[in-house]
């Protein structure tokens, strides 16, 4: 069985969270849990950089400072790129493998959209014990 330990929004807590934040993670720690608000075209997406048009912004204060952002979908955000010019995260979605870029899609970074930089959280995995310290239970041997 495996468990999850050090659970923790990144950033230190709720709101904190941001692009350089979320890239010293991934990076240390590996993939990273996103909460985002995922609009209707999200589900049309099947390739490219996804910028959402989605710009509900209604509870950012007089600052521009998110106090609350709504979600409605959690992803998995597995490292980062850039094309072009233009950065993005690229993100596994729970959709199945016929969706979008067989079942990922890269999304548009550094600008917070659809709630996607607001708050995501990581966890380091606690792998079981076992008798054989140098093979995981999961991993196929190799024979040369």
């Amino acid at each position: 069985m495996y468990h999850a330990k050090d659970y923790k929004y990144i950033g230190g807590y709720y709101g904190a969270c941001n692009e350089a934040s979320m890239m010293h993670d991934l990076y240390h720690f590996g993939p990273i849990v996103v909460a985002l608000n995922a609009p209707s075209d999200l589900f049309y997406y099947n390739g490219g950089i996804y910028d959402s048009k989605d710009e509900d912004r209604s509870d950012w204060d007089i600052t521009k400072t998110s106090r609350w952002e709504k979600t409605n979908h959690a992803v998995t955000c597995i490292g980062w790129g850039e094309e072009n010019g233009e950065k993005y995260w690229i993100i596994k979605n729970s959709w199945g493998s016929n969706w979008g870029m067989d079942g990922y899609f890269n999304m548009k970074r550094g600008t917070d959209d659809i709630a996607s930089e607001s708050m995501a959280a990581s966890a380091k995995i606690k792998l079981p014990e076992s008798s054989d310290n140098n093979q995981l239970p999961f991993a196929k041997s190799v024979e040369n």
